[in-house]
């Protein structure tokens, strides 16, 4: 997994930066949620999977800052997710503001304050919020004390833990069904507008009618894809820590358990990092100018 998140990501990046005319608002949005997705593959996994078995140590703190790191590119992506749905939804509904609003210089904007926002929620269990207690990570010669297990919940707080994934997956899910249904409505009705102004004959009308019924049912598949692919891949995972923290009733879960099995979370989190080897191909590749690049580049 980890292998087609750096490939397929490095190589939207790569096309991305060979060929001036991909570098539009729209692609510096895309060519970011890469770059987050990209780090995700190439650092974020290893270092998880490395801390769970051991490798650097025993220390909470260690654990502490390798799951800090995923949580503020996780973020990143997912943030970068919504200024994209912001960009398209203002290019189709208002297409006559999208050059003003959406500049060079308002998207890098955008994507340097999903970057600072991420990094300033990743800094806050280092900085305190977080279910390590002192007093028994420390022995009384000054050592640190092992973890059980370099797991998630044994060093994150409830309350951190309910204010990253209900606090920000929920609302996330929410903006991207509003903002793409909006999208698809608006690109039907402006179908109907078409269709009247078109109707100077039968035969006409209807092959004008059937190519533009395909165009809007292909625009649904898209967006249905895209939303439910991110709806899909975490929820599993919110689904997870919701039972496992009581509700986000409690701090610390330390031999706490829940009632599903422990393939369920393995799953979950398969599919939350599968989300970024997706990303590429939704977002990127999807976009018939980056595939003909990508071709003329091979």
């Amino acid at each position: 997994m980890a292998v087609a998140m750096v490939i397929g990501n490095g190589m939207l990046i790569h096309v991305t930066l060979s060929h001036k005319r991909l570098r539009t608002v729209t692609n510096y949005l895309v060519l970011s949620l890469a770059v987050s997705d990209f780090l995700v593959g190439c650092l974020i996994v290893p270092l998880i999977v490395a801390a769970e078995e051991g490798v650097f140590g025993s220390s909470p703190w260690v654990c502490l800052q390798v799951f800090s790191v995923a949580i503020a590119l996780i973020l990143v992506t997912c943030l970068t997710m919504m200024a994209i749905a912001i960009e398209r939804f203002i290019a189709i509904t208002k297409p006559l503001k999208h050059h003003t609003w959406m500049t060079p210089r308002n998207v890098f904007v955008m994507i340097l304050a999903c970057w600072l926002y991420s990094a300033i929620i990743g800094c806050l269990p280092m900085l305190g919020w977080n279910a390590i207690i002192e007093d028994s990570t420390v022995n009384h010669e000054g050592r640190v004390i092992a973890v059980p297990d370099c797991r998630y919940q044994n060093v994150m707080a409830g309350s951190f833990v309910a204010f990253t994934y209900p606090g920000h997956f929920i609302p996330l899910w929410v903006v991207f069904i509003i903002l793409y249904s909006k999208i698809y409505l608006r690109t039907r009705n402006q179908t109907c507008k078409d269709k009247v102004r078109r109707w100077s004959s039968s035969m006409q009308a209807r092959k004008y009618s059937v190519g533009r019924m395909r165009e809007n049912w292909r625009a649904l598949r898209i967006l249905a894809i895209v939303v439910g692919s991110f709806l899909f891949s975490w929820m599993p995972v919110v689904i997870w820590y919701c039972l496992l923290y009581r509700g986000f009733t409690v701090e610390i879960v330390h031999g706490l358990q829940t009632n599903l099995p422990y393939w369920f979370y393995n799953l979950g989190i398969t599919m939350a990092f599968g989300n970024s080897a997706v990303n590429p191909f939704l977002y990127g590749f999807g976009n018939r100018s980056v595939r003909k690049a990508w071709v003329g580049f091979i």
